[in-house]
């Protein structure tokens, strides 16, 4: 179990604006010290006097979470502010145009690469060595259900989405090795409240002819963000690995698995050792 107690700790990237800031308002209403990033100026100053006005001891630092550099950074200026830190929200999420896999451009891909599955790499190598050393803490790398499921027309977003999803599930088995007091869980919400979702939802699939297909994104009611950052802290306080807040989350998941339990038992080659 993972407890959050008054006085705690807690950094937060992307805390401008919709999961983050949610993430950020709801450990406050716990107690807990905020360290708060994001590259957006104005969200990030907007989080900072709402936090401010709950009481809460806040560090406010502008951050790039796709440059190394600016993430570790943060998180020198937060040993310095605080003296330590107890759980790291590595949260970010962004989109592209729908269109199919082989017309989305290298400049695409790489932009969701950086932003989606870098972050959260600089995230772990900047902030996972103090937790591992003083043999406490949790991590919550937001994902998707697109990281659980596939989307037709967003494969940018869902293979990153997915590489989250893996490399939490990986961080998680490791922990468990080496520092049992340490823990991680990967959030993966379906759509959100968010001005990312709802442009997500409302775009059609472009192609090459200018033309654009009905939507891929499910429809479904979008939940509210702090819906979703209270799901998370419900997760990580039972010790989780997945956090899913969704409606109907398993019409989604359970496709790809019965289909993989079903082929792969299916097979026509068996091997056996020699």
């Amino acid at each position: 179990m993972t407890s959050f107690k008054p006085g705690d700790v807690a950094v937060v990237t992307a805390a401008g604006s919709g999961i983050g800031r949610s993430l950020a308002l709801s450990l406050a209403s716990r107690g807990l010290k905020l360290a708060i990033a994001d590259i957006d100026s104005d969200g990030l100053e907007a989080t900072r006097n709402d936090l401010k006005a709950l009481g809460t001891e806040i560090l406010a630092v502008p951050t790039d979470v796709t440059d190394a550099e600016s993430v570790e950074s943060l998180a020198r200026a937060t040993l310095e502010h605080f003296g330590t830190f107890d759980l790291v929200c590595n949260n970010v999420g962004a989109a592209n145009d729908q269109r199919p896999s082989w017309e989305i451009g290298a400049e695409a891909w790489q932009r969701l690469l950086s932003l989606n599955l870098w972050s959260v790499i600089h995230g772990i190598r900047a902030f996972v060595p103090h937790l591992v050393e003083k043999k406490h803490g949790h991590v919550l790398n937001t994902a998707s259900m697109s990281g659980l499921s596939i989307v037709p027309g967003i494969a940018d977003y869902v293979v990153t989405k997915h590489a989250v999803v893996a490399l939490t599930e990986t961080l998680r088995a490791e922990l468990e090795a080496s520092a049992p007091g340490v823990s991680a869980t990967v959030l993966c919400p379906g759509i959100v409240r968010t001005p990312m979702s709802a442009a997500l939802a409302t775009a059609g699939i472009k192609n090459a002819g200018g033309s654009s297909a009905k939507s891929s994104i499910p429809s479904v009611t979008a939940i509210d963000p702090l819906d979703v950052a209270e799901a998370a802290l419900a997760a990580m306080e039972a010790n989780f690995l997945y956090a899913v807040p969704a409606i109907e989350p398993l019409v989604r998941i359970r496709p790809s698995v019965d289909r993989l339990l079903k082929e792969v038992s299916n097979q026509p080659l068996r091997l056996v050792a020699r």
